[in-house]
């Protein structure tokens, strides 16, 4: 590489068409990314495109190398490298550059022996580069990305510890990358003295799992239209006309989905009326064999009846096979914190593993490692 001529982001480029005749043993030329020219080959600086603009040719160019049947992990180095300076987070360094491989070579089944991924999103976003907590970010990577082989229990996980220990990140990071296997990341933070809002928490995000259907079915990709409107196929079919007017009254974008769900006057309902329909709505979605990543964090906010109103949804999707197995649960809380409410939440999902139907991990976070405070 002629350093000379050329400034770091020309060399982070050519490093970037290096790997990939590396990992294509040269069988197929480098793609070139849409804002590559001869003025950029050779290191000089030129006007700055629109983030919009970025973000289009950064989709281009990993779909390229997706549409080769790369690795996830490979396909985002790959189109950070080769489309220089255009990310959100580029890469900077070479160190960088050597930590994504290393983890590649440490963890292969994670990073490089991808699971089937039958529906792929068009929308790539890989967040902020995360730094620490490697042992907990491969485990947690582990669990949501490769299949589990003891049985089809609902994936439930809890992320605990102090204040400032990295909960909301380490999940945060996880569920930026699992939205590159197709998932739908739903995600909702409770907040200290607001908890009467907890329920409308819950009703924001159920309310942004339809938004996300009533999206994908205007969108041009085909096989989210079709999701889309097998979803609402399914939820129309397992809710009568009366139950789906008092849905709209908690999750009002069902109308956009299901026109003919219409809001009626004193529509309201109980607590158990809503533990079935929202049990219904979410059933309905997981039939469809797209997995969803749903979080919840700071639990040690919430409310006891929004506690008991999560309880009671989840154990109901974790009597049908069909739908736990296409789940991931996150709940993150304040080890310091823990009310008596929130333990009996917690332990609800552990007498669920006793009888098969959920997989529960307790991830606790207490002070960062030596070598995660070198890395960093």
């Amino acid at each position: 590489i002629p350093s000379a001529n050329m400034n770091t982001a020309a060399l982070v480029q050519n490093i970037g068409k290096l790997l990939y005749a590396i990992f294509s043993q040269n069988d197929a030329p480098a793609p070139e990314s849409q804002h590559s020219n001869g003025d950029k080959d050779k290191g000089i600086e030129t006007t700055r495109r629109s983030p919009k603009t970025r973000r289009s040719a950064i989709k281009s160019l990993f779909q390229q190398l997706i549409e080769l049947g790369y690795p996830i992990s490979v396909c985002r180095l790959l189109s950070d490298l080769i489309d220089k300076g255009t990310t959100h987070h580029p890469i900077t360094s070479f160190d960088d550059i050597i930590r994504d491989l290393e983890q590649m070579n440490s963890h292969p089944h994670i990073f490089l022996h991808n699971p089937e991924n039958e529906f792929y999103t068009s929308t790539i976003h890989f967040g902020q580069r995360y730094s620490g907590r490697s042992k907990e970010l491969a485990k947690l990577l582990e669990i949501t990305t490769v299949p589990n082989e003891r049985n089809f229990g609902l994936e439930t996980i809890f992320v605990s510890g102090m204040a400032g220990s990295g909960k909301s990140h380490l999940v945060s990071a996880v569920g930026s990358f699992v939205s590159n296997f197709g998932f739908m990341v739903l995600t909702a933070k409770f907040k200290r003295g607001m908890e009467y809002k907890s329920r409308e928490i819950v009703s924001t995000l159920m309310d942004k799992m339809v938004t996300n259907l009533v999206e994908m079915k205007d969108s041009d990709n085909e096989s989210d239209i079709e999701y889309s409107l097998q979803a609402a196929r399914a939820i129309s079919n397992a809710l009568d006309a009366d139950s789906l007017s008092s849905l709209v009254d908690f999750v009002p974008s069902i109308q956009g989905l299901i026109p003919e769900a219409v809001r009626k006057e004193n529509s309201g309902c109980t607590h158990w009326q809503l533990v079935f329909l929202l049990s219904k709505l979410l059933g309905s979605v997981l039939r469809q064999k797209r997995k969803i990543f749903l979080a919840l964090d700071d639990l040690q906010w919430t409310d006891p009846t929004t506690l008991g109103l999560m309880s009671e949804v989840l154990t109901s999707i974790c009597q049908y096979p069909e739908e736990r197995q296409h789940l991931v649960f996150v709940g993150m809380y304040r080890d310091n914190e823990v009310s008596s409410d929130l333990m009996s939440f917690t332990t609800s999902f552990v007498n669920l593993e006793v009888h098969g139907s959920a997989n529960v991990t307790d991830v606790k976070l207490s002070s960062l490692s030596l070598d995660d405070v070198t890395e960093m």
